[in-house]
């Protein structure tokens, strides 16, 4: 009983697979009117009858028929697409198709073979781009630096991302950006008192530029 009953099983399994098999095989691209916006209609390329090798898609489903036109304008037949065959891809055979090109492609659709088309994934090992770093670093991903002995975790000018730089280098930084931030400090506070000099008062003026001056050497 029990042997008859496995017998079964596996006896619907290999059918199911035969017709999984078969539903593959017999696909065909979704019709146009069904398609979302944007996405291209594609129609299995049918060979002209009589011939033996890949020839252009139907001009009607050309995206650009004059471009096609100059592409194979001196060619022989046989000569103006690719001679390919396609290829299997997770046991299923492509077909080709005609998509707006000029010439057929290899394709299938997503649900005769699954595709990941994932476009990026998140990775906990990157880091965002070092706060100095140039505008054009704007987007890129970093890894954080895993630094040797003798080095500390650094920004290079220029760089995007930090670095791994010797450990004088990392305080010569330091000390840049200290003093890049007191002469800042003396830039406001110049501003801020310049703006209480009455106007025309030319030696108030004159004063608060010499303290400027004498604050920014000090930084």
């Amino acid at each position: 009983m029990v042997c008859n009953r496995m017998t079964i099983f596996t006896t619907l399994v290999v059918s199911a697979g035969a017709v999984s098999q078969v539903q593959h095989a017999l696909w065909t691209p979704p019709a146009c009117e069904e398609l979302a916006a944007g996405v291209p209609c594609r129609k299995l390329y049918e060979h002209p009858q009589g011939s033996t090798f890949v020839g252009p898609c139907p001009v009607e489903s050309q995206v650009n028929p004059d471009g096609c036109q100059a592409t194979f304008a001196g060619k022989a037949d046989e000569d103006m697409c690719p001679q390919i065959s396609c290829p299997k891809a997770l046991g299923v055979t492509m077909k080709l198709v005609c998509g707006g090109g000029c010439c057929p492609t290899c394709w299938a659709p997503d649900h005769v073979i699954a595709m990941d088309r994932h476009t990026a994934l998140e990775n906990p090992a990157t880091v965002d781009p070092a706060p100095q770093a140039p505008p054009y670093c704007k987007g890129v991903s970093c890894f954080e630096p895993v630094c040797a002995e003798g080095f500390q975790k650094g920004f290079v000018q220029g760089s995007c991302c930090y670095s791994s730089v010797s450990g004088r280098r990392v305080m010569r930084w330091v000390k840049d950006e200290e003093d890049n931030a007191r002469r800042e400090d003396c830039r406001a506070t110049y501003e801020v008192s310049r703006t209480t000099c009455l106007q025309g008062d030319r030696q108030c003026r004159n004063e608060v530029l010499y303290n400027r001056g004498n604050c920014e050497s000090k930084a």
